[in-house]
């Protein structure tokens, strides 16, 4: 899909598998200064919605990547925690310089 001449790209978001040694890529998500958001890589890998729990299935390594949505215009999708086989691995906060700790990424 073509973007138009007035659509401003302010930004991008991958979405890929966290278990180390794996990157699976599951989707690429532009964003639009007009609150527009276009997927322009989607690699077939549906969000499942199981018991509360909300995450994409790894296709290529079999792991459960849990994802949250954060943000109220433009919704980003970050994945806290991969399950492996009934090993879980946590990732923390990102803490960006200054000390200052956003919920932005990936």
């Amino acid at each position: 899909m073509e973007q138009s001449g007035i659509e401003k790209n302010i930004g991008f978001q991958r979405l890929i598998c966290k278990n180390p040694g794996c990157g699976y890529l599951f989707k690429e998500i532009h964003f639009y200064e007009n609150w527009i958001t276009r997927t322009t890589v989607d690699n077939g890998a549906s969000l499942i919605n199981n018991n509360g729990a909300t995450y994409y299935f790894c296709p290529q390594c079999k792991a459960k990547n849990i994802v949250v949505q954060q943000g109220e215009k433009v919704i980003l999708e970050k994945i806290v925690n991969v399950e492996l086989s009934g090993l879980v691995i946590l990732f923390p906060r990102n803490v960006l310089p200054g000390n200052r700790v956003t919920e932005y990424g990936s």
